[in-house]
């Protein structure tokens, strides 16, 4: 289903609301997992798979375990435009959190294709150390599908850029 954007991009932007099943956790890290929507909405999958956080890059659905897990929600289209490089910062000293109190955090959006592994990418770029080419084969090594828009590729291109002058 493909739903027009509410929020301020250009008009004629547009997102794709993805409404098939996918109940797969790619564990990327003992920490750190990376799925669709589908599992965030599932207790006995995020319990199975010892989720204690739950980072929510979707624009879908209100966080449906409050009182058991500990959400961090960011909205954010996936469209080339938008400036998902912004929430670097935050997403990964959330995750860098759960790491320090030896939880696992769920990162997802709505396909775990794009958003979400976009967040994840950086993450092993900035504090794993990895290449942007080594952090995709490593990712798709366990989540085959992802596949991050041209503009978060591009905005990672920066980023890499910007850890090498560092």
């Amino acid at each position: 289903m493909v739903v027009p954007s509410s929020v301020d991009h250009p008009p004629g932007l547009y997102f794709i609301l993805d409404r098939s099943a996918d109940d797969s956790l790619a564990e990327i890290l003992p920490h750190l997992l990376l799925s669709s929507q589908e599992p965030a909405t599932k207790l006995h999958l995020l319990q199975e798979h010892r989720i204690t956080h739950i980072l929510d890059l979707a624009n879908s659905f209100r966080n449906r375990f409050a009182d058991q897990f500990i959400y961090k929600r960011i909205e954010i289209f996936d469209c080339p435009m938008a400036n998902i490089k912004r929430y670097f910062g935050e997403c990964l000293d959330f995750i860098d959190e759960v790491r320090m109190q030896n939880g696992r955090v769920l990162v997802h959006c709505s396909a775990g294709v794009s958003r979400s592994a976009t967040i994840v990418l950086a993450y092993l770029m900035k504090r794993e150390n990895y290449t942007l080419e080594n952090a995709l084969s490593f990712v798709r090594e366990k989540r085959p599908c992802i596949r991050p828009n041209n503009g978060f590729m591009k905005q990672l291109k920066e980023f890499e850029n910007e850890l090498k002058q560092r």
